[in-house]
């Protein structure tokens, strides 16, 4: 029997065509930072929104750790599947963050509220913008993998423009700014500062100038020792007591609405530890309408701040209550689900801690006093601004 050759011949192979696209390393390097620059904001603005809403919270979430997914995998590979996916994520992120600055989101407690744009948001608008361009330059099939000249050249050469690209993703979030963007966070958009710096010395002769003021509102507060002695020369509640704030009452007859701005002898409202008719006074709030803060005490001590998006509503004892946190950015739309009289600004204000007792181990004019708490304990209160019982004596 005459046996049979074997087969030489090879066996047909299945080819793919490549999805591989050729990036210049510098560009790879570039596109990877400022995918990365720009989750790493998105993740850091994380805890403001989610004191305002927690979705809020969750997109910023999917978004940066999604960045940051892509700029793993655009160093792995670019592939057009992950390059696609770039511009699909990046259009997403830039329509959502036109829509928030122009007409402002159509759900959430801030529907209908434009933002303002500060440091981080516009850093990681142009960052984005700068991906989606990369990655639709290389699907659009322009050869972005530079001569092969350039193919070899250094690894740190190569690297500058990620370098740079993280720099200045580190500005910022170390900008002033970078802590405060959005309406929510504890003084962002909710607040807003003036530039009075707490943390410099006092000059001898401000100093002693301070030390008169103190003592003279000091005196001031103490005239009212208690709720029902501030309810019987005409004050009237505003809002319920708060842990670190504590229960304002306001004097009708001031002078504090004037745009002048600051007399020692007149503040606007008394601080009281609760609502209680024997409730004490533990300090008071200064207030003014002015464009600007007032030069106000002597000295860098006194930080003035003005509240934005304040809903109003008319207790049934004639004060006024506040149905909205001050510090949650209220928008009119949820205030009008109140009945409420919506304030877009408020004036320039400062709290002065000046009672005996109840001195703030965090500065004499700090916008909260932590000694200032629930007759409970408790130093928080519900997301809607409920208040709490606070001292009764």
């Amino acid at each position: 029997m005459v046996e049979r050759p074997a087969r030489t011949e090879a066996s047909p192979t299945r080819t793919t065509p490549s999805t591989e696209i050729a990036l210049h390393p510098a560009i790879r390097g570039a596109l990877a930072a400022l995918l990365a620059g720009t989750g790493a904001i998105h993740l850091t603005v994380i805890p403001a929104h989610a004191q305002v809403w927690m979705p809020y919270a969750v997109g910023f979430a999917l978004a940066g750790w999604g960045q940051i997914g892509l700029a793993v995998a655009v160093l792995w590979r670019s592939s057009r599947q992950i390059l696609a996916t770039v511009i699909v994520l990046g259009v997403a992120v830039l329509a959502g963050w036109a829509m928030s600055r122009a007409t402002g989101w159509p759900i959430g407690p801030d529907a209908g509220l434009a933002e303002e744009s500060g440091t981080l948001d516009l850093t990681a608008t142009a960052f984005q913008t700068g991906a989606v361009l990369i990655a639709s330059l290389a699907m659009a099939g322009i050869d972005l993998s530079g001569p092969s000249a350039r193919r070899r050249s250094s690894w740190a050469l190569a690297s500058l423009p990620a370098v740079m690209i993280l720099f200045a993703t580190s500005a910022a979030l170390a900008s002033p700014d970078g802590v405060h963007e959005h309406a929510s966070g504890d003084d962002a958009a909710a607040h807003t500062h003036s530039d009075a710096d707490p943390s410099m010395p006092i000059a001898a002769a401000d100093r002693a100038v301070l030390g008169e003021q103190l003592a003279a509102v000091r005196s001031v507060a103490l005239t009212y020792p208690t709720v029902a002695d501030a309810e019987a020369a005409g004050f009237y509640r505003a809002g319920p007591f708060a842990p670190g704030a504590g229960a304002h009452y306001v004097n009708p007859n001031g002078s504090w609405s004037g745009e002048t701005g600051f007399r020692i002898d007149d503040p606007m409202t008394l601080l009281f530890g609760g609502t209680a008719p024997t409730s004490p006074v533990v300090g008071v709030m200064y207030y003014t309408v002015a464009d600007a803060p007032p030069d106000g005490f002597a000295g860098p001590l006194d930080t003035w701040h003005l509240h934005t998006g304040i809903c109003l509503t008319t207790a049934p004892d004639g004060g006024i209550d506040v149905p909205i946190a001050p510090d949650e950015d209220a928008t009119k739309v949820a205030c009008d689900g109140f009945g409420g009289q919506f304030m877009d600004v408020s004036g320039w204000m400062v709290h002065a801690w000046v009672v005996p007792g109840w001195d703030s181990p965090v500065g004499v004019f700090s916008h909260d006093n932590p000694q200032v708490m629930c007759g409970d304990g408790r130093a928080q209160v519900d997301e809607l601004f409920k208040g709490c019982d606070g001292t009764a004596a």
